[in-house]
């Protein structure tokens, strides 16, 4: 791949990435695209692990969602990470596992993801644990379609609420440039 270079008697060399070489990268996308995209993927993940999903499995998803309920920050982050992951591994699809670990990673990565993503777990933790709970719920009954309509629901509910935050944020916005430049406009009228 151009990446090392062997050198007879010398040794193996890390090269610098050869111009115009980016590798895989991560995506730029938006929070509302990102979480379509998982409510599609891990919608039919759901479904797919239903049935082959083990009791150690359910046990740790039910260990996640009471560190959630407990945690807040970092760690019911992770815990909320780890009971998608826990999914993703009982499917015993690779492809899908690395799916949603690559998904995983956009999402600590952007730190606009991570701060649309805070704003709206924090307003809203109980939905957290009752969605995540009606996933688990369908899991143990080993019914596909009652897994991907949670899973779904789960990520229809996470949509609504980025909306209204995104959108409350963007009127905070247009209010707050509003009002810096009714400040400067207004200096005209009160020069005599």
């Amino acid at each position: 791949m151009g990446h090392i270079e062997v050198r007879a008697g010398s040794g193996a060399y890390v090269l610098d990435r050869p111009d115009g070489f980016n590798g895989p990268r991560i995506p730029d996308v938006g929070p509302l695209e990102f979480t379509e995209a998982r409510a599609v993927f891990e919608g039919e993940l759901a479904a797919l692990a239903a049935p082959i999903i083990s009791d150690t499995d359910i046990a740790k998803l039910e260990r996640f969602i009471a560190e959630m309920a407990k945690e807040a920050g970092a760690e019911a982050d992770e815990a909320d990470k780890d009971f998608h992951m826990t999914i993703a591994n009982a499917s015993g699809n690779t492809a899908i596992i690395h799916v949603i670990e690559t998904l995983c990673k956009m999402r600590i990565e952007s730190q606009h993801h991570h701060g649309v993503y805070k704003m709206v777990c924090s307003q809203d933790s109980s939905y957290r644990t009752e969605e995540h709970s009606s996933i688990v719920d369908a899991l143990k009954s080993r019914d596909p379609v009652a897994a991907r309509a949670a899973m779904r629901q789960h990520f229809a509910r996470l949509l609504d609420a980025m909306l209204v935050a995104t959108e409350e944020e963007a009127v905070a916005a247009v209010q707050r440039q509003m009002s810096a430049s009714r400040a400067c406009f207004s200096i005209s009228s009160r020069i005599g």
